[in-house]
């Protein structure tokens, strides 16, 4: 008996010691997330390098405080010192003197900045260790782990003009960081755990049903900035946290004011939603910028797009992110019981080999991808056959195998393609309708009707 109790004192002491609580255990266990886990300790020098501080080299009060928020994850107790405001308002930066008024969110000091960035570290940590999710860091490649662990992704130090370092969250040309203060990481997935208008669970059991999910949920709720009068500027400098992103907003949409989820900045923000969000169930999501023509043939201008498991070697490619939310690509009907996640994530997000079929990878730092206007319009019409739409659906209704067969192939389908989709959506209604197409059509109306009634959107 003594023998047992001075054994477990002994261990008791070293744990103690050595500091070896769950994150440092994790951290002994898995090098290769630990490696990633690092913060930038100084702005970019003339040459552009920065001073870096690795976990090893962390005082123990840091490792500490990360260890503390693991603790009160697992504890489902609330995360300390991450309430905002977490970064100083116009008002208050422009009493400073900081010129970076609108394009910065700069940090109310240093310490905050850093507890924002312990926190993300731990709650990493906690989804891997207590299995929150199914898929695990330790299965990712350098570059995903980088996006996932770094503090580059949360916010990067910048100097100001009168010399003092600061840390921000954005500044022109970061497309890495996000545009939105991410402040607690408890918040996007709580969010994603129970998303607010349906109260549904977009977590799914797989990273790729997960994605499909938060897609299907932008195309119902999330709206494209309205344009001039519309200050983007204005609007993210009032609303600068992704908390806000995540609630509805007063915006003057269609001639009157609206309570809507808007994406800001269009595709940029809307790629910055998908990443916060995806960040905060272990999923990492690079953002890209692409060419594309506009329909003044020869005119190209850049967008933003996404794309998931880019060192995996498969993966989903997303071209625009504008069409997870714009485009009349919104209501998709889908079998009884099902949810559109899996066809949005097929057939608007392209695997690598498809996309490289329709658009042209360039490789560049600046620019992932150029895309020429007809392959835009090829993407487009394949996918309004393939998610698919409703006006697709009632074609099927109307028309013979053949007839609609050769209306897809006009479209960009194969033969193939057009004879699988036809019978596939004729099962669709069939199921509605139990056995009558007719009534299946009725049903997938009613069904519209519903959705513009809970989502405000038309097709």
């Amino acid at each position: 008996m003594n023998y047992f109790f001075r054994f477990f004192k002994r261990i008791y002491y070293y744990f103690r010691y050595f500091n070896l609580g769950g994150v440092q255990l994790y951290f002994i266990q898995h090098p290769k997330v630990k490696k990633w886990v690092q913060l930038q300790v100084s702005s970019p020098n003339t040459n552009g390098e920065s001073a870096w501080l690795f976990w090893d080299d962390w005082p123990l009060a840091w490792r500490n405080r990360v260890e503390q928020f693991y603790q009160k994850l697992r504890d489902e107790q609330p995360l300390p010192v991450l309430d905002e405001p977490l970064i100083f308002t116009v008002e208050e930066k422009q009493a400073k003197g900081i010129v970076h008024l609108h394009e910065t969110n700069i940090y109310k000091d240093h310490d905050v900045a850093r507890e924002v960035y312990f926190a993300h570290v731990a709650h990493a940590i906690y989804l891997d260790t207590e299995n929150i999710v199914s898929w695990k860091l330790n299965t990712y490649s350098e570059n995903e782990l980088q996006y996932l662990m770094s503090s580059a992704n949360i916010m990067s130090m910048i100097k100001l003009n009168d010399g003092q370092e600061v840390y921000a969250n954005q500044r022109p040309g970061q497309e890495n960081a996000s545009r939105a203060i991410i402040g607690n990481p408890r918040v996007p997935y709580l969010f994603l755990k129970n998303e607010p208008e349906q109260e549904v669970n977009l977590i799914g059991n797989s990273q790729e049903a997960t994605i499909g999910n938060l897609s299907a949920w932008m195309a119902d709720y999330l709206y494209h900035n309205p344009g001039p009068p519309y200050s983007y500027q204005d609007y993210m400098s009032k609303n600068p946290y992704l908390t806000n992103r995540l609630q509805r907003q007063t915006v003057f949409l269609s001639g009157e004011e609206q309570e809507v989820y808007l994406s800001p900045l269009g595709c940029w923000a809307g790629s910055d939603f998908v990443a916060d969000l995806l960040r905060a169930v272990n999923i990492p999501i690079q953002k890209v910028t692409n060419r594309m023509e506009h329909v003044s043939l020869g005119s190209y201008g850049t967008h933003s797009g996404i794309i998931y498991n880019w060192q995996g070697g498969g993966g989903r490619y997303l071209l625009h992110t504008d069409s997870l939310f714009t485009e009349g690509l919104n209501f998709i009907p889908t079998f009884p019981g099902e949810r559109p996640g899996t066809q949005i994530l097929n057939y608007n997000w392209l695997n690598p080999t498809d996309y490289g079929k329709v658009f042209t990878y360039l490789g560049g730092e600046e620019d992932f991808s150029e895309a020429p206007w007809v392959g835009i319009e090829k993407y487009k019409s394949r996918a309004r056959h393939l998610l698919p739409l409703k006006d697709t659906v009632y074609t099927v209704l109307q028309s013979s195998k053949e007839e609609y067969s050769t209306y897809a192939q006009e479209a960009g389908l194969t033969p193939t393609e057009a004879d699988a989709n036809y019978d596939r959506l004729e099962t669709m209604l069939l199921a509605h309708g139990n056995g009558n197409k007719t009534a299946g059509m009725e049903k997938i109306d009613q069904l519209y009707d519903e959705w513009v009634e809970r989502t405000g959107k038309t097709q």
